[in-house]
């Protein structure tokens, strides 16, 4: 955070392999091995536990009913895809400061909207990193009991929901996007088409 806001924008600031390889492949490295840590250590639902807590509101308030499913998540992965993948000096502190505040704020509005439903389908962030931590080999029995279980048990478990096949499809559609932008045959066309 320090050298987010206060760091020089040189290739020794370390917040863009944090944001672009730690929060990203790491992330979904941990949540495979242990779960869908991002719920734990999410940001915004810090804050919004923080500011429910300060203005003395129940932690389950909400101004509506949370009904958009994954479709906040399935956009807001898609834009940090395009941020990562496409976006002109993306590694640039300013480009990352708007991008993470924009973050924030969005997030924490909406957080702030439609409670903890919205923190648990709709935010980028948790949604990818608990669809990548159904493949973990932990898991919990209904008594919330630690199991070993095997890879593609947590898959089968997932309820559908509306923009669950959304979110999919961004998470496959980047990586593969990612992959063939490195293929030398692709940048090679990409380069020389008109």
């Amino acid at each position: 955070l320090l050298a987010l806001l206060l760091g020089k924008d040189n290739a020794n600031n370390p917040v863009p392999s944090v944001v672009y390889v730690w929060l990203w492949v790491g992330l979904a490295f941990i949540s495979m091995v242990f779960g869908g840590i991002w719920r734990l250590v999410n940001p915004v639902r810090w804050l919004h536990r923080g500011i429910l807590a300060a203005l003395r509101i129940e932690k389950d308030f909400a101004l509506a009913d949370y009904r958009l499913g994954y479709w906040p998540a399935a956009t807001g992965l898609l834009a940090f895809a395009w941020l990562e993948l496409i976006a002109p000096n993306n590694a640039d502190l300013p480009v990352l400061r708007v991008a993470i505040l924009g973050y924030l704020v969005v997030s924490l509005m909406l957080a702030l909207a439609f409670g903890d439903p919205y923190l648990r389908r709709g935010d980028p962030f948790t949604a990818w990193s608990s669809l990548y931590g159904t493949l973990s080999p932990l898991g919990r029995r209904t008594d919330r009991r630690w199991v070993f279980r095997t890879p593609l048990h947590g898959p089968l478990e997932l309820g559908a929901a509306p923009g669950l096949l959304a979110v999919c499809s961004v998470m496959l559609g980047t990586t593969a996007y990612d992959g063939f932008s490195g293929e030398t045959r692709w940048y090679t066309f990409v380069q020389s088409s008109s």
